[in-house]
C-alpha cells in the first residue's frame, strides 16, 4: 500500500533469518532465529539431540515465531468410542482401523508426556520418534536405537536412508505421507542438520477429531515433539505455519515410510 510505513528493521528481509551473531550452544543464530529451547545440546542417552525449526510466518509479514502454544493432542480414540472412519473427516484411511488407533494412540502418548515436553535446552523428537516406532511394529533396531535407547536425530537420518538402500524403508513425496498415514502406516519426516543436530517427528493422519493446526498449513501433517509439541503441518514457509523450513539454505525435508 502506497502510504503505509515498513515498520520492519532496516536492512532486514522477511523471510530471510536475520544473520544474527550466534548464541551459546547456537541459541538465537541465524538458523534458528526465534528459538528459545535450542535442542543443540545432547543431553543423556534418549534425550535431547534434536532441533525443530517452529518458525511462523504469514503471508506478506515478516517473520514472527510460533505463539507454542501445542494444538492439543487427539483424544485416544479407544477412550473416546471412536471409530478409525469417525475419526478421519478429509481422507478416509484405506488401512486397517487397528493400524490406525494404533499410530494416533503412540503419537498421543508421546505429545502428552510431560518428560518428552522441552527442558532448558533439550528437546526429545528422537525419544519420541523411537516410541512411536516400537507401538507401531515398524522396524527400529539399529535404525533409530537399540536396546540402550534411541540415537540422536541425525544418525536416525542417516541410518534411514542406509535402511532406503536396503529397501527397508521407501522415500515417499509429501502427499504419499499423508496418504499412508490416513492409513495408519508410521511414515518419518526428516531434515538432518550437519553441524548441528537434525529432526525427525511422525506424520499424523488427517482430521483426528481434537486437532487443531494451526492454519494454513502444507500436509502432511506432523505429530511434532520438539521445540514445540503438538499437530502442526511439515512446512514453514511465506504462506504456512509448520515445522520444518526449507530453502537453499537448508537440507531437504525426506519422508521415509517402511517398505513393506
Amino acid at each position: 500500500m502506497g502510504n503505509t510505513s515498513d515498520r520492519r528493521p532496516a536492512g532486514r528481509d522477511p523471510f530471510q533469518p536475520p544473520s544474527f551473531t550466534p548464541g551459546p550452544l547456537g541459541k538465537n543464530d541465524a538458523g534458528e532465529p526465534f528459538s528459545d529451547v535450542t535442542g543443540d545440546t545432547p543431553g543423556p542417552a534418549g534425550t535431547g539431540g534434536d532441533r525443530a525449526q517452529q518458525l511462523a510466518v504469514d503471508p506478506g509479514m515478516s517473520f514472527t515465531p510460533d505463539a507454542g502454544v501445542p494444538s492439543p493432542p487427539g483424544s485416544n480414540l479407544m477412550a473416546s468410542g471412536l471409530t478409525a472412519s469417525s475419526a478421519m473427516q478429509d481422507s478416509k484411511p484405506d488401512g486397517s482401523a487397528a493400524k490406525l488407533k494404533t499410530l494416533i494412540a503412540a503419537q498421543d502418548d508421546v505429545m502428552s508426556d510431560e518428560t518428552l515436553k522441552p527442558s532448558g535446552s533439550t528437546t526429545h523428537c528422537s525419544a519420541a520418534s523411537l516410541r512411536v516406532a516400537k507401538a507401531t511394529g515398524v522396524e527400529w533396531d539399529g535404525i533409530l536405537g537399540n536396546k540402550d535407547g534411541n540415537f540422536v536425530a541425525n544418525d536416525m537420518i542417516a541410518n534411514l536412508a542406509r535402511a532406503e538402500k536396503d529397501k527397508k524403508y521407501k522415500v515417499v513425496n509429501p502427499e504419499e505421507a499423508q496418504t499412508l498415514a490416513n492409513q495408519g502406516v508410521t511414515v518419518f519426516a526428516t531434515q538432518t542438520n550437519p553441524g548441528g543436530h537434525g529432526h525427525v517427528a511422525t506424520c499424523r493422519p488427517a482430521g483426528v477429531t481434537g486437532d487443531s493446526p494451526q492454519k494454513p498449513y502444507a500436509k502432511p501433517l506432523l505429530a511434532n515433539v520438539g521445540a514445540a509439541v503438538g499437530v502442526r503441518g511439515y512446512l514453514a514457509d511465506k504462506g504456512h505455519y509448520g515445522v520444518f523450513l526449507q530453502d537453499s539454505t537448508h537440507p531437504a525435508v525426506i519422508f521415509y515410510a517402511p517398505a513393506k
